[in-house]
């Protein structure tokens, strides 16, 4: 797992602190994490380089998350990088419809664990 290349995508400073820390706790080295706190940025990144995990936080009601979340998968011709959708609310859209995951917020580092390893299964299994 050291060598999974994660992008988080979260408005919130203080989410991504968190979600640093979560990663790094199941073993993801700081050197693969990307923080970004747009999804602006998050899109000029995933052209740039190739992840494994991509993780968005949709924070505002006029952003539509599926919309962003296939234009990020069309950017990747080979390994499509595994999505999971971090939200506080409720889905606008059908589970897994783009999102290969999904984790509500509140949740705890055991709760983040397990669907970020169940998600990175998936994306082993695929390969």
């Amino acid at each position: 797992m050291e060598n999974t290349k994660v992008l988080v995508a979260d408005h919130s400073k203080t989410c991504n602190r968190l979600m640093e820390y979560y990663l790094q706790h199941v073993g993801i080295e700081e050197k693969n994490i990307t923080m970004v706190t747009d999804w602006a940025e998050a899109l000029e990144i995933a052209q740039q380089e190739l992840f494994d995990i991509i993780i968005l936080s949709p924070y505002k009601l006029w952003m539509d998350p599926v919309k962003i979340a296939t234009e990020i998968k069309s950017q990747y011709t080979e390994k499509t990088p595994k999505i999971i959708e971090f939200t506080s609310g409720a889905l606008g859209h059908k589970p897994n419809e783009v999102f290969d995951n999904v984790v509500f917020k509140p949740t705890t580092e055991e709760i983040f664990a397990e669907k970020l390893l169940e998600t990175l299964c998936m994306s082993r299994a695929g390969e």
